[in-house]
């Protein structure tokens, strides 16, 4: 073997230590980044009806800071502000219009987006109730 090839060529001591340190390397467990998490709450004996207003609690989190939250009725959407946030706890107020018939079901969809781009959706589903009116 040539002087060349005894620089360039690992021994056997050099190749074990460079598997053993990237063996201890990979080994602990790390943290990944996951999409934020996201939850629609009613309060507690939600009815609604139409017209009405809809109250939503909407709770989101992401360890690495949240984006954009935004909340969805139909054609109405509700953008919370949440930037570089790690939580977010807020009460939204939504318009229920006056022609929907009652026993017709209404999805509120919540989205949030974290600052790494990934995101996560919650739905919550209520049924509209017939407006009882006193004589």
């Amino acid at each position: 073997m040539s002087r060349a090839d005894r620089r360039t060529a690992l021994s056997p001591l050099t190749a074990l230590t460079a598997l053993a340190a990237l063996t201890v390397a990979c080994s602990g467990e790390r943290l990944r980044p996951g999409p934020p998490n996201i939850v629609l709450e009613f309060p507690s004996g939600t009815t609604v009806m139409s017209p009405d207003t809809l109250t939503v609690v909407v709770r989101a989190n992401d360890p690495n800071g949240l984006d954009t939250v935004s909340v969805a009725l139909r054609d109405a959407i509700v953008t919370l502000s949440a930037f570089a946030r790690t939580e977010l706890v807020e009460l939204v107020f939504l318009q229920i219009p006056t022609d929907i018939p009652p026993g017709t079901v209404l999805t509120v969809v919540a989205t949030a987006a974290d600052l790494s781009g990934l995101m996560a959706q919650a739905t919550a589903s209520l049924n509209v109730v017939e407006n009882a009116t006193s004589p």
